[in-house]
């Protein structure tokens, strides 16, 4: 019924074509009352039952609008449905078998979308899987991303840091090699000071060498003058630049003992 949306199917010039609805098959070239005919849900069926279209009641006002162009009696003679002819139940029997090759054909189809079916939902779970270690492993390289830009921030500060080492020691190389440098002109005059200290020390030692035996010589001329003869001087001590000590000094610089004889004998 054209209420329902019924479509079917023709089986014309040994075809089948269509599906049609109701209002399309009166147009269709060869449609009429003998024309063979099956709706979609007999021909889903697997075992659809072809009908000459005269005997379907939903398609009367079709065969009458196909065949509304002839004459009053060659319309309704062509209305009414013509006996069968065995060139009918043959292309009957043949189409019967083409039908149950195409059901074989849509059952194997449909085993096999079936499987395809069933291969699609593992590939769904597979790549559902994949899925999720790929946002794993996003996952772990945002992570060795981050360690990477930490390990670049290390090498960076560990550059720096080096570069500071270095500098510093060149800083202190270059302290030290100046304090080694001082270190050195100051051993240096140091050591010309000492020996300058040490020739000044010798001058001044043979000046008073010198001054000691012009005195020893003027002690020794003095008591000779007066007949006799000194005590022997003792020996002078020098320390360890050669000049005399206090006590030779002492001794040199000390009043000659008085003689009450020859003291007493002057005044007489």
């Amino acid at each position: 019924m054209e209420g329902t949306k019924t479509k079917y199917w023709l089986f014309l010039h040994g075809q089948v074509l269509g599906p049609y609805g109701e209002s399309e098959l009166s147009v269709v070239d060869g449609f009429g009352a003998d024309a063979l005919v099956c709706d979609d849900e007999d021909l889903a069926s697997g075992s659809p039952q072809w009908t000459r279209a005269a005997a379907v009641p939903a398609l009367a006002m079709p065969v009458l609008e196909a065949v509304g162009g002839q004459g009053a009696r060659t319309r309704w003679r062509g209305a009414l449905p013509a006996d069968p002819t065995l060139q009918d139940v043959a292309c009957i029997h043949s189409l019967e078998e083409q039908m149950a090759v195409l059901a074989n054909a849509l059952v194997g189809l449909r085993k096999y979308c079936s499987r395809q079916a069933t291969d699609l939902i593992g590939l769904q779970a597979e790549l559902a899987e994949k899925r999720g270690e790929i946002a794993e492993l996003k996952k772990r390289m945002a992570v060795a991303g981050e360690r990477l830009l930490a390990l670049d921030e290390l090498k960076l500060a560990d550059e720096k840091l080096g570069e500071g080492l270095e500098a510093e020691t060149r800083r202190v190389d270059g302290a030290l090699a100046l304090q080694e440098a001082r270190l050195a002109a100051l051993k240096s005059e140091s050591a010309k000071a000492r020996e300058e200290i040490l020739s000044e020390i010798g001058k001044v030692g043979e000046a008073i060498r010198a001054q000691v035996g012009e005195l020893k010589e003027r002690m020794n001329a003095a008591p000779s003058a007066a007949g006799t003869g000194p005590a022997a001087a003792p020996a002078a001590a020098e320390d360890e630049f050669g000049l005399p000590t206090l006590s030779l000094l002492d001794d040199v610089g000390s009043p000659a003992p008085e003689k009450g004889g020859e003291g007493e004998s002057l005044d007489a």
